[in-house]
């Protein structure tokens, strides 16, 4: 993900709010209804950033590396389509690793819920004038 991306995010995505991190994410630019199915399969991006206010370097990217485990580890589990940054709080420092799991497993399930249930309120999709008879069409 680029600079553009991350601001798109964090501009038009939802908040989901952790003691260990806060998320922001926004369906990807990938899952338009114009797009292909090889666009599609694309599946989901994942950013990260960690503020100064956590720390020196060291503690950053120590954070960060956790995090980013715990996200390669689960990220079969997160539903395609998505673009999702994490901004880590520093009690991810001293979390253990399965609390760290149990919160990015409810952020993904979250994630889950939501793309399914969009695409069975998803509303049909309204014919084309090309599509309706001149007769029904009003002038």
């Amino acid at each position: 993900m680029h600079r553009p991306d991350f601001e798109r995010v964090y501009k038009t995505g939802r908040r989901f709010g952790s003691p260990l991190f806060t998320a922001f994410l926004v369906r990807g630019p990938a899952t338009t209804e114009a797009t292909t199915e090889a666009t599609a399969e694309k599946g989901s991006r994942v950013g990260f950033t960690t503020p100064r206010g956590l720390g020196k370097a060291v503690l950053r990217n120590r954070i960060r590396r956790r995090l980013r485990e715990v996200v390669r580890l689960h990220f079969a589990e997160l539903a395609t389509g998505w673009d999702l940054v994490f901004n880590p709080r520093r009690a991810l420092l001293d979390a253990t690793t399965s609390g760290i799991e149990s919160e990015v497993l409810r952020l993904f399930g979250n994630i889950a819920a939501a793309s399914s249930s969009k695409q069975e309120k998803a509303p049909a999709k309204a014919p084309d004038k090309a599509e309706v008879p001149a007769q029904e069409r009003k002038q």
